[in-house]
């Protein structure tokens, strides 16, 4: 399938691959474990699992129950890389601990843990 997939990075307005949520450039910011686990985690059909979640593919072609916090990890790490941080007021997050700035899940967990893997990992913005 050969459509213009924007990529899912805050603030990117490059097209990604169509069962990538990223375009090349982030999706190559991100660490090469997590890089491998977000491609082979993915759904099999041609389509992003962050545009067209599970319940929209074909049985053994969906993403894995993994994928989401995959994703949302990611989008955190990338915002950590090249902004520090989401930078959202807290009246951005819902009760639910969702960040309505970034589009992150369970915010300030994610970012703890998105600090921690770019330190680990040395990553940098490219």
């Amino acid at each position: 399938m050969n459509h213009i997939h924007d990529c899912h990075a805050n603030g990117c307005e490059d097209n990604s691959h169509p069962e990538s949520p990223f375009c090349k450039r982030h999706f190559n910011m991100l660490p090469e474990p997590h890089r491998k686990a977000l491609w082979s985690e993915r759904r099999k059909d041609g389509m992003c699992s962050a545009c067209y979640p599970k319940r929209d593919a074909e049985p053994g072609q969906e993403q894995s129950e993994r994928w989401l916090e995959l994703f949302n990890l990611g989008v955190a790490l990338l915002l950590v890389i090249e902004y520090d941080d989401c930078g959202a007021p807290d009246e951005m997050r819902d009760e639910e601990g969702f960040c309505w700035g970034c589009g992150v899940w369970d915010e300030i967990k994610t970012y703890e843990t998105a600090r921690k893997v770019v330190k680990k990992f040395g990553l940098k913005a490219a």
